[in-house]
Formats: C-alpha cells, sequence, structure tokens
C-alpha cells in the first residue's frame, strides 16, 4: 500500500475513533461535597471516640433525594497517624438501625492533613464508587484497623447519635455525644443513558466506520 493510501486509511480509522470518543464521554465521576457532617457543620463535640475495627466503632446514616454515585469519604480524628491502614463500611438501613453490609474495604487513605477546624481529615477514595439509590438510607464509617484512630463528633446538624459497633457487629445507639463526623463526595448529575436503539445507531455509526476503512484498504491493495 502507498504512503498516500496508508494515509488515507489511517485518516479513516482516526475519524472513527474521534467519533467514539464524542459519542462516549469520559465516565470519570466528579468529586463534589454532596453530605456535609464536617467541621464546620456544627461545633465539635468530641475528637478523641476509640474508633477501631477490631473494637469499638461507628456508622452514620444518609440519604440523597436522587440516585447518587459516592466516590469518596472523609473522616475527622484526634489521631495523626498517616500511613495507618482504614476499614471503609456502607450497610443498608433495617427500620432505622443498620443492616445488611453492602460494601467493605481495607484501605491506605489518599491522605491524612489537619483540618482548620483543629482535627485531622482523613481521605477515603472509593475503590468501586457505590451508587446510592434515591430516598434511601444507608450508613457509612470508617474505622482504624492497625494502629487505629480516633472518632471526632459533631453536635449539629443531626440526631445527637451514632451508630456504635464492637468490631463488625451493631451494638447500639450512643446519645447525646452528637453526630459521626464524615462528609461524602460524588457525583449527583443525571447522566442519560442511552436506549437500545440508541446504542444499536452508536454502535452502527462506529463498526459502519471501520467496516469503510477496512473495505478501502483491501480495495486498494487488490488494484495493487
Amino acid at each position: 500500500m502507498s504512503t498516500k493510501e496508508d494515509y488515507m486509511f489511517k485518516r479513516a480509522v482516526f475519524f472513527c475513533i474521534t467519533v467514539s470518543l464524542l459519542i462516549f464521554p469520559a465516565l470519570a465521576y466528579s468529586q463534589e461535597l454532596i453530605f456535609d457532617y464536617g467541621p464546620l457543620s456544627g461545633s465539635l463535640g468530641n475528637s478523641n471516640w476509640t474508633n477501631q475495627q477490631s473494637s469499638q466503632n461507628f456508622a452514620e446514616q444518609f440519604s440523597f433525594s436522587t440516585t447518587t454515585t459516592i466516590t469518596r469519604v472523609d473522616i475527622f480524628t484526634g489521631t495523626n497517624s498517616p500511613g495507618s491502614s482504614v476499614h471503609i463500611k456502607v450497610l443498608s438501613d433495617a427500620s432505622g438501625s443498620p443492616g445488611a453490609y453492602l460494601y467493605e474495604e481495607d484501605q491506605i487513605p489518599a491522605s491524612w492533613t489537619l483540618d482548620p477546624g483543629g482535627v485531622y481529615r482523613v481521605t477515603c477514595n472509593l475503590t468501586t464508587p457505590f451508587i446510592a439509590q434515591a430516598n434511601t438510607v444507608y450508613w457509612i464509617g470508617v474505622a482504624g484497623n492497625f494502629p487505629g484512630m480516633t472518632q471526632a463528633s459533631v453536635l449539629s446538624p443531626g440526631d445527637g447519635e451514632m451508630a456504635q459497633f464492637n468490631g463488625s457487629t451493631f451494638v447500639y445507639f450512643t446519645t447525646g455525644v452528637g453526630d459521626m463526623m464524615f462528609q461524602l463526595y460524588g457525583d449527583q448529575s443525571q447522566i442519560a443513558v442511552p436506549s437500545m436503539t440508541q446504542w444499536g445507531m452508536i454502535l452502527f455509526i462506529v463498526f459502519a466506520g471501520f467496516g469503510a476503512a477496512y473495505y478501502l484498504r483491501r480495495q486498494r491493495k487488490a488494484n495493487n
């Protein structure tokens, strides 16, 4: 195949790839603050509640009015222990209490920094984004593994309670101590999902483009 023919073929392939990228936008999730029980949402209750996965640890409830993708959770603590491992859990709701486990992972947080509110911000990016369904209550918690950490509480805007666990087992609610101090980040944008007919048209355009490029290449080789 001549240099000109090779150029035309590459151009056709480039066109198909460009169309594909326009049709399939990047699926990167944004990280907007979508739930705030952080230091500025109320006054600090206590920053030294024992919060270890093997013993006492906590969870707090949250919900959204629209289906939401959670990509990150920031927990607040009085402990400065960068590089330590944490355990993240998300549970369903069972009549106002934490229910079945829906998501769990252990990780080294992305960062562990002193927040202007006087407590340490521990930033955890979820390995797999969690999809929270609209108008559905969930429970989330982040506890230290080894050497452990503490949990800060905020005195508003919640109900003044934290769900207390012993290991992985829910025990009771700690009352009058404030709510678990944490923030959730993610994406609440409503992304339209193509219908089956639209998917068919999209795939037809892409494969037709590649097919045409391949046919032209074969024809030019046959003529030579």
